[in-house]
């Protein structure tokens, strides 16, 4: 999984997309009584990755985003619509 920092101009739309991305996972998580190590440990990642994705210290890739919507069995789509609602 690629986690990395905004590089170019047109990272920054995506950093919009990834600090919604990163507060619904967050919230989600929460919500359902995970803490990271389990979170982590469910989605097969380390729980450095984890952290440095909860904190906004990295951005994660779709892949990434993906397998940690597939630990909590959330379709991506539906995370990111509730953040909207």
């Amino acid at each position: 999984m690629c986690v990395s920092k905004p590089n170019k101009p047109s990272d920054r739309v995506d950093s919009a997309v990834q600090e919604r991305l990163r507060s619904a996972l967050i919230d989600f998580r929460k919500r359902r009584g995970l803490s990271r190590t389990k979170f982590a440990e469910r989605a097969g990642m380390s729980l450095w990755m984890i952290s440095m994705f909860e904190n906004g210290d990295r951005f994660m890739s779709l892949e990434g985003a993906l397998r940690l919507c597939h630990a909590m069995d959330i379709k991506l789509w539906k995370l990111l619509k509730d953040v909207e609602e």
